[in-house]
């Protein structure tokens, strides 16, 4: 009989609910710097010290002005907070069942006994609670993708520049819709992958999200009654670009998720692009263009000793298909809202670490895979001379340009369609063309080991 899971579920990740969280801690950790329970509670804190030392700044609006060692002690609010903290915030919700007012009346007791006691009545003043969770969530996107993300990916485009630049003159066979075409370069198909994955990261490296500060419909309509003196939107503007984010006052009550969606979207083409290369790289391993090299203590099938599974491909796949499904979700979802706002979005939002922590594994487990493998060049050289018609482009377009044969691909066309042929019997091809002996001569020097086009030049071109 199947032991059962214990009625106390122990604090171990062997009893984590999802593999980001459990299997594959090792990988996803840092992002709970900035998606856990706790680091969206220490943002929010870092977001309460910066608001009251904003209304200070503003001036006349507490009933003193901070001192210096007050106006540190807030800035540190977020970076101080510990677990303990954390953990009475939550005994908090528990009974108010509201965590940005739990918050608050943590901050509260908190600075009781301080000489920020006088001013506590004014942490929050004026702010509803999706003014603190936008610009927390926005910003554990940005600094958790600036951090963490940015930097993994940067690493797997240096190292598809490194297999690019070794394997830039190494000859292919290139395959249209899986069939043998035009001969190109290993190094040059890896360039592809490298050029699109540098475009994305650039628009994802330059991305800003938005930011809203302007109380609970987003007309900060209690804070313009009572202290009508002060341009509120020129301080929410100043507020939320401090923060790196771009203000914006056209809101409900929350912040609309476009720009979220827009940010997941552009983490959505990295992944497709990844998903491809780990594709291709996989089926070159299952046609021997590309080997594996084995690692001491590792085994590739519980019964079959010889095999070196594409593993960390078929992972990096995974996982990234598994993050892109998130994103499909939620980029669709979180822009609707119901009128001036529902709390959907507050259950979905929590799932965006989830998006970044199954990205993450998957960036891993390509950088893993891609130090395990070696294009193997006899291979690939040996499958595109065993097929001299992908010469036949080369010959039609030559025979349309530059003679006066009568329909040049119809012509090579009856020959070679379906056809595979190796070196003589290409030549034989040549012989038969109503052509002069010097272009007969000038067609056989032709080889698919030299018919690259411009592959070398492009892969050695960055």
């Amino acid at each position: 009989m199947m032991k059962k899971t214990p009625d106390k579920i122990p604090d171990s990740l062997l009893f984590a609910l999802s593999t980001v969280d459990g299997r594959d801690r090792k990988f996803t950790r840092p992002i709970a710097q900035y998606f856990s329970e706790f680091a969206t509670i220490a943002t929010r804190a870092e977001l309460s010290g910066k608001y009251l030392i904003a209304l200070d700044n503003l001036g006349k609006i507490l009933p003193r002005k901070l001192s210096k060692k007050e106006r540190e002690t807030l800035r540190l609010l977020g970076e101080e907070m510990t677990e303990g903290d954390v953990k009475e915030i939550k005994a908090f919700e528990r009974k108010t069942n509201h965590d940005v007012v739990a918050l608050r009346l943590f901050l509260k007791k908190k600075f009781s006994d301080t000489s920020l006691a006088d001013l506590v009545e004014f942490i929050d003043l004026g702010l509803t609670s999706d003014d603190k969770n936008n610009l927390a969530l926005r910003l554990n996107f940005m600094r958790a993708t600036h951090a963490i993300m940015l930097p993994i990916l940067e690493d797997v485009v240096r190292e598809l520049s490194i297999v690019r630049h070794k394997h830039a003159a190494t000859p292919m066979q290139a395959r249209t819709h899986g069939q043998a075409a035009g001969p190109t370069t290993a190094g040059k198909e890896f360039a592809v992958f490298e050029e699109r994955l540098t475009i994305q990261i650039q628009k994802l490296n330059e991305q800003r999200l938005t930011g809203k500060l302007n109380g609970a419909v987003g007309n900060w309509n209690s804070m313009k009654f009572v202290f009508p003196e002060k341009d509120w939107l020129v301080f929410s503007e100043k507020f939320v670009s401090s923060l790196g984010l771009i203000p914006n006052n056209y809101t409900t009550q929350i912040n609309p998720y476009d720009d979220v969606a827009e940010y997941l979207q552009n983490i959505s083409r990295i992944n497709n692009i990844l998903i491809s290369l780990s594709d291709d790289i996989w089926h070159y391993i299952a046609d021997s263009w590309i080997v594996q090299i084995p690692k001491d203590g590792e085994a590739g099938s519980s019964a079959m000793p010889q095999k070196v599974n594409p593993i960390d491909f078929e992972k990096a796949e995974g996982n990234l298909e598994e993050a892109n499904d998130l994103i499909g979700g939620l980029s669709r979802r979180l822009p609707r809202s119901r009128f001036q706002r529902d709390l959907r979005d507050s259950t979905q939002a929590r799932n965006l670490g989830a998006v970044l922590g199954f990205s993450l594994v998957g960036y891993s487990a390509i950088l893993a895979g891609l130090s395990k493998i070696s294009i193997n060049k006899e291979v690939m050289k040996n499958v595109l001379n065993n097929d001299w018609t992908v010469l036949s482009e080369a010959i039609q377009v030559y025979l349309r340009g530059k003679t006066k044969v009568e329909d040049p691909y119809e012509l090579m066309k009856k020959i070679v369609r379906g056809n595979h042929m190796g070196k003589e019997e290409w030549e034989k091809v040549i012989n038969g063309l109503p052509i002069d002996n010097d272009l007969k001569k000038h067609f056989k020097n032709l080889t698919p080991e030299t018919y690259l086009g411009y592959a070398k030049e492009l892969a050695n071109s960055k």
